[in-house]
């Protein structure tokens, strides 16, 4: 009621101000400035804009305003248009408010207004009801709005009314009529008649609703098929003994009916402030169940009833005799008495709800159906029997949609005791609740609650004492929930505080993450302390505890969080600001503390976080890490600090300003620096191979506001690595970087300088992107040896190196470039073009180079000398190309190409090119090739036309058409040296010439392909084979995407070889080929001589996976045991050739002298080629013979090999059939020996020789590869070598034997053994006190001995003599030391002299 007193007394003085006399020359000027204003200000409050428009006639007695407006945050929520005042300024000044008519043309209120905060406080003292007495009488003759129109989020519809009524207020006594109609339904309205008179407390009242079907009435009671409804409210009476009568109908019949009357006689005249008693009553009843759905029958009934009798004493005090509500299923029964002091003196309220039949009931409730079962309420108090109070709620069966509960309870009492004799009143009480058999359709709430929760509730009052929840307990599964409560100032509400103590425990925190929406984990002991005093927006909040193991489901942030947490929080909120005085963090692997100062001015702030390991936030990157950060703030301007640590010896540094106004960032100006001594640790982190050490600094300055500013960045480097071979390269060693840069508030950019320093390179950029698209780019690069880490590219770019390039971009994304030019000493390249938004472009490049070379010996050969490249492209907007010239130029070759290709498959090219002379590519076929061609497209393809000539009978002819689709029908004849496949099996070589006629019809691949390839005589040397194949006659007919071939060649070690069979042209190119032998000869000079016959079958997968398989038979084998020297001097392990010449590396290459790290042969399983099965049978059974070094033997046998061509499995041998061994006239038998395979292609020989000396019996034994056999000597009894040797030969001891059987000693060992070093021969030399002792084997079985010795240290002589006689004398004088003398003299006579100069490479 104060408020309304409020708004009416505001409207009277804004009236009467309108009423005071104003200048009229001033009137039109100051209606806008001085009225208007004054009503737009005082209308308008915080959160509520008031607007005007249009007013006029302030000062006269009819105001108008075209338009008026309120608005909150979200924009306009009220209209009025076309308002008029028409009233009497005079009466006004007699204390009237005399209004002819107050009117609005329309009035919109689409939504209602955003509710303001804050707290209306209720006056003190409860008064009796009475009109309010203005300053002035109120009569409003006439007010009226011909549209009001109310939006849809109002009353959940749009409606359309209109209203006319009328207000008097004079005196004491008011008058109110009120006529609303809808205008979208004439039959929709509401009338209102109401009076009221103080002087005979009069009361009357006519209210009626009407609507018809599908009102809103009815739609927004939420009545089953929105009924016709009419609701009226009568009553004319004094209050003395006052009367209404009330009434619903929906459909024409009854449903609620009943009277409300009020007894208040007047007060006392003698004593009015003794006020006056009061009673009251309310009997209302009918059958409801028709307005809502039919389903709730079962709750309602038929009758529902509502039984209401009280009083209110004059004394003070409140009485409520009878209280009864009944249906159906209801009963709700109950009595108050409170005294004169407002405590309760009794009460009792019981209630129930239950079918009687005992099935649930339906409850009337918004929402999901919701049944009970059954309900009980009992609260009872009476002071004439005591203090206790007792509260009992039971339920049962509350079933719904998304929850069942079977049974819930809330039981508990205390006492109330009401203040006497001056003593304060008290109230405490205690109440236990639980909650049982809960099942929730929700998961996340079903598992943060599981199915039972139990807790208990304590407070405790004193009347003017604070209002104390002393306890407060929530006990779930695996959780609880402890608090207790405080509220003070309720005797001065203006400022109640709430104080609250919680403990929250949670043994498991995963069953609330559903809740959370992220996956929570761990455990939990919180204690949050915490006071607020809501009016005046002041807050303290402690929060201490603990977490073990905590996870949000973050993987950045959980590794933090790992182990145990403690957690500490002290923030408050005042009249100086806000704070945070204390945030603390710490676990295992982080310490994060922060404290925060948030005022108007002079905020502060500081935070520190470290890291035991950065690997918790970023995952490869290991080592502590920490970062502090502070502000502070002065006025507008906050100062920033920041500092940081990391791995790689990271150090960050950072400070600057910004200004803030309003909330939003301004001006700033900052300087960062960042230095790592070993990038390395950052790799994992960039995903790429970072390295080096660098240092940034960074300064920087603009506005935020606008995103305006400029920075400059500068980096110094020392062998920074990116992870791209390239600019790694180009990054090693000390490099520096700069940029300078500018940003406009437009979006332009500006780089103003750019540039990098390394050793190989030196670049600057400029350049600008504008905001509407445009942009400038100039880069200069200039090198030294550049290296990027490609053989041929860094060939080119030896020496002195330079770019430059220059660009534009047109707004309309249009590329232009200005100038390209790349220089180096081989090269010099220059382009320029442009490419159009459309799509057009035209390119010209031109470059001129100078004995280019790549590595690649063909390709540089043809680019030796002078070379040039010109070029002009152009692409038209519809996509068609235009070569307008190509040429190029060397020495060697020549070549031009021009043409169009349209986009519609139209086309016209040729190109003319010619080789000088084809040895270039293919040595021994000399001469000039030439290759000439045209390009036609007609629309649906493509017609090629090209023949080509050359030297050695080189021809070839391609034509035919290319379709649109891809598909080809291509005919290609002619000739070719097969000499030009040299090149790539070198060191095998090819002879002769290819004849090839083919055809490719259908899509491009190789099952479209036939025709036949032949040659005639040809041949093929294969220098690691030791052979060749000659006079080959080949016929291949490819057809289906395979090779059907028949090919027959000579061996240049006698016999025939031919082939025949079928191999795919695709992978795995699958093969089925028989290889037929026909006594091809098989030798290793030296070492072994046969011949083969037999059928070799490759059937499977060339890439892989197919099978060798075949039978060898082998004609007679002789296998010859070396012949060769033995000395005591040494070998030359561990030879290394330095700085070797390409030549003669590639001889050692050519003789398979190289050591490649190989040390297998075939067979050894270290292969990279493909693996193919294996499973020849290799026979022999007679005839291998074996011989040399007096060995005679005869073997047969057969193998067979099995396993793989990566891995050889021999299985079997070729055993000893008879054998001799002659030394020095003495035949030892062979007694046992075998030969056989394994792992290498060597064949490995083992034989035991057996003879008896006297009482010794010796046996020599043969073991190894037949190129390097071992032999030792062994006897019974057991004798040293030479001792065992001695006794084969002379039948005595080494002691007795004469020098000339030393001899004929060294003559036998020299037979057997083929070895260097040590053994019996070393023992010799160093018995004989000789330098060198060297005894050779000849043919024939012929042994020379060569004895030598230093006569001094430039003076060597050497003594040899052989097993027939004779003998000669060699010296040799070391003049210096490349210039060397020797002589010698022959028992024969012969004797010769020379000088020799010797220099090794």
């Amino acid at each position: 009621m104060s408020t309304l007193t409020a708004r009416l007394t505001q409207l009277a003085l804004i009236a009467l101000l309108l009423a005071l006399p104003h200048g009229a020359a001033a009137q039109d000027e100051r209606d806008r400035g001085l009225l208007q204003g004054f009503l737009e200000d005082n209308l308008s409050t915080e959160g509520r804009a008031v607007r005007i428009e249009g007013f006029e006639g302030a000062l006269s007695s009819e105001a108008t305003l075209e338009l008026l407006t309120i608005a909150d945050e979200d924009g306009i929520w009220l209209t009025l248009k076309d308002v008029t005042l028409d009233w009497s300024r005079l009466a006004l000044l007699r204390g009237r408010l005399q209004v002819t008519k107050l009117s609005a043309g329309e009035i919109l209120l689409p939504r209602l207004p955003k509710p303001q905060e804050g707290i209306e406080v209720p006056d003190a003292e409860a008064t009796g009801f009475s009109l309010p007495d203005l300053p002035v009488a109120v009569n409003v003759e006439e007010v009226a709005a011909d549209r009001i129109v109310l939006g849809a989020p109002v009353l959940g519809e749009e409606v359309t009314l209109s209203l006319a009524g009328s207000l008097t207020l004079d005196d004491g006594a008011g008058n109110a009529e009120l006529d609303i109609t809808r205008l979208d339904r004439d039959t929709d309205k509401v009338l209102l008649n109401a009076s009221y008179s103080n002087a005979d407390r009069a009361l009357g009242i006519d209210l009626t609703v009407t609507e018809a079907e599908g009102g809103l009435a009815s739609s927004l009671m939420g009545i089953p098929g929105a009924p016709s409804l009419e609701l009226s409210v009568t009553g004319d009476a004094p209050l003395d003994d006052f009367t209404a009568e009330i009434a619903l109908d929906t459909d024409g019949e009854r449903r609620i009916g009943g009277t409300v009357t009020v007894q208040a006689p007047a007060p006392d005249a003698e004593a009015p402030e003794g006020g006056a008693p009061l009673t009251f009553a309310a009997d209302i009843g009918g059958d409801i169940a028709p307005v809502f759905a039919p389903e709730y029958r079962a709750f309602f009934g038929r009758d529902i009833a509502l039984v209401l009798r009280g009083s209110k004493p004059a004394g003070g005090g409140l009485g409520i005799e009878t209280l009864s509500l009944t249906s159906a299923a209801l009963t709700l029964e109950g009595n108050l008495q409170l005294g004169a002091d407002n405590w309760p003196q009794e009460f009792d309220l019981t209630g129930r709800i239950a079918s009687q039949d005992g099935a649930p009931v339906l409850l009337p409730l918004s929402g999901p159906k919701t049944t009970l079962e059954g309900m009980d309420l009992a609260l009872r108090y009476d002071r004439a029997t005591g203090d206790e109070w007792r509260l009992t709620l039971d339920a049962s069966g509350l079933e719904r949609d998304d929850l069942t509960l079977a049974n819930a309870q809330l039981k508990g009492g205390g006492t109330l005791l009401p203040g006497a004799g001056g003593a304060a009143g008290h109230v405490d009480g205690a109440l236990d609740f639980g909650a049982s058999g809960l099942a929730l359709t929700d998961p996340d709430l079903k598992a943060a609650l599981g199915d039972a929760l139990n807790g208990d509730i304590a407070f405790d009052w004193t009347q003017g004492d604070p209002f104390r929840l002393t306890s407060l307990a929530v006990n779930g599964q695996g959780f609880d929930i402890d608090g207790s409560a405080e509220i003070t100032g309720l005797s001065k509400p203006i400022a109640p505080r709430l104080s609250a103590s919680v403990a929250l425990k949670a043994e498991n925190l995963a069953r609330f993450a559903g809740l959370a929406g992220t996956d929570l984990e761990g455990a939990a002991d919180v204690q949050i302390d915490a006071a607020i005093t809501p009016t005046e927006g002041e807050m303290e909040v402690s929060v201490k505890g603990s977490a073990q193991d905590l996870a949000l489901g973050q993987p950045r942030l959980d590794p933090m969080l790992a182990g145990r947490i403690e957690l500490v929080l002290d923030a408050r909120r005042g009249k100086d600001g806000t704070f945070v005085d204390q945030l603390r963090v710490q676990s295992p692997a982080t310490d994060l503390t922060a404290s925060v100062a948030w005022k108007s001015d002079g905020s502060t702030a500081d935070l520190a976080l470290a890291l035991a390991d950065a690997a918790l936030i970023a995952p490869g990157l290991n080592g502590p890490a920490k970062l502090t950060l502070d502000a502070d703030q002065a006025g507008d301007r906050w100062t920033i600090r920041a500092g940081g640590s990391g791995p790689g010896e990271a150090v960050l540094t950072a400070d600057g300003t910004v200004d803030v106004v309003g909330g939003k960032p301004g001006i700033f100006d900052g300087t960062a620096t960042l230095v790592a001594s070993d990038l390395a640790r950052y790799a994992a982190l960039a995903g790429r191979d970072l390295g080096g050490a660098a240092s940034v600094l960074v300064e920087a300055r603009g506005n935020l506001s606008d995103l305006s500013g400029q920075a400059e960045i500068q980096v110094t480097g020392q062998d920074l690595a990116v992870g791209i071979e390239a600019a790694d390269r180009i990054l090693r060693g000390a490099s520096t970087a700069r940029i300078d840069a500018q940003r406009s508030a437009d979006g332009a950019l500006t780089l103003s300088r750019g540039a990098l320093e390394t050793p190989q390179i030196s670049l600057d950029a400029t350049g600008y992107y504008a905001a509407d698209g445009a942009g400038e780019a100039t880069v200069d690069v200039t090198g030294d040896n550049l290296s990027i880490g490609i053989a041929q590219v860094d060939r080119l770019l030896q020496g002195k190196s330079s770019a430059h390039v220059e660009a534009l971009r047109s707004a309309d994304g249009g590329l232009t470039l200005r100038a390209g030019r790349v220089k180096t000493p081989q090269i010099d390249a220059s382009a320029s073009g442009f490419m159009a938004a459309n799509g057009a472009a035209e390119a010209s490049v031109d470059v001129t180079g100078t004995n280019i070379a790549i590595g690649i010996a063909q390709v540089d050969s043809l680019l030796r000398g002078r070379s040039t490249l010109n070029a002009e492209v152009a692409r038209e907007a519809g996509g068609a190309l235009v070569i307008k010239e190509a040429d190029l130029n060397t020495p060697q070759v020549t070549a031009t190409a021009s043409g169009t290709i349209g986009t519609d498959g139209n086309a016209a090219a040729q190109f003319d090119a010619r080789l000088a002379n084809v040895a270039l590519l293919a040595p021994g076929i000399p001469g000039p090739a030439t290759a000439k061609g045209t390009v036609r497209g007609d629309g649906s393809g493509y017609i090629i036309d090209t023949n080509a000539t050359g030297p050695a009978g080189i021809t070839a002819a391609v034509s035919g058409r290319i379709g649109n689709d891809g598909t080809l029908n291509l005919d290609a004849r002619g000739k070719a040296p097969l000499a030009l496949a040299d090149v790539f099996i070198s060191p095998r070589s090819l002879s002769g010439i290819a004849n090839f006629d083919l055809s490719v019809n259908g899509p491009p691949a190789v099952s479209s392909v036939t025709g036949t390839i032949t040659t005639s005589g040809a041949g093929l040397a294969l220098p690691k084979l030791k052979l060749a194949l000659q006079g080959i006659n080949a016929n291949i007919r490819l057809t289906g995407g395979a090779a059907q071939i028949d090919i027959g060649s000579g061996v240049s070690t006698g016999g025939r070889l031919s082939a025949n069979g079928r191999i795919g042209l695709s992978p795995p190119f699958q093969a089925d080929i028989a290889a037929d032998l026909q006594n091809i000869g098989i030798t290793d000079p030296g070492l072994y001589t046969t011949t083969a016959n037999g059928r070799i079958t490759f059937n499977g997968p060339a890439t892989g996976g197919a099978n060798i398989a075949g039978t060898i038979n082998l004609g007679e084998v002789n296998i010859q045991v070396p012949s060769g020297a033995i000395s005591a001097g040494a070998d030359l392990p561990g030879l290394e050739h330095i700085n070797e010449p390409a030549a003669v590396r590639r001889t050692r290459g050519f003789a398979n002298l190289l050591d490649n790290g190989a040390n297998g042969g075939p067979g050894n399983g270290n292969g990279g080629g493909p693996s193919y099965g294996l499973d020849v049978q290799v026979n022999a059974p007679a005839r291998i013979f074996i011989r040399g070094r007096g060995l005679d033997a005869e073997l047969g046998g057969a193998l067979h090999l099995r396993g793989t061509t990566v891995q050889v499995i021999p299985e079997g041998q070729f055993d000893l059939l008879r054998g001799r061994l002659d030394l020095l006239g003495k035949r030892l038998d062979l007694i046992e020996g075998y030969l056989r395979m394994q792992g290498s292609f060597v064949p490995f020989l083992h034989l035991v020789a057996q003879a008896e000396s006297g009482d010794v019996q010796v046996y020599i034994t043969i073991d190894g590869p037949a190129d390097e056999p071992e032999i030792t000597f062994s006897s019974q009894p057991d004798l040293p070598e030479d001792q065992i040797v001695s006794q084969l030969i002379f039948g005595r001891d080494l002691s007795q034997i004469s020098a000339f059987q030393a001899i004929q000693l060294a003559s036998a060992v020299a037979t057997l053994a083929d070895k260097g070093g040590g053994g019996v021969v070393g023992k010799l030399r160093k018995g004989f006190g000789l330098d060198n002792l060297d005894v050779t084997t000849g043919e024939g079985d012929t042994t020379e001995v060569k004895a030598g010795k230093y006569l001094s240290e430039n003076i060597y002589s050497e003594v040899e003599v052989d097993s027939e006689g004779q003998t000669q004398i060699n010296l040799n004088l070391q003049i210096n030391k490349r210039l060397k003398a020797k002589g010698s003299f022959g028992a024969d006579g012969d004797s010769g002299l020379g000088i020799f100069f010797e220099k090794d490479y």
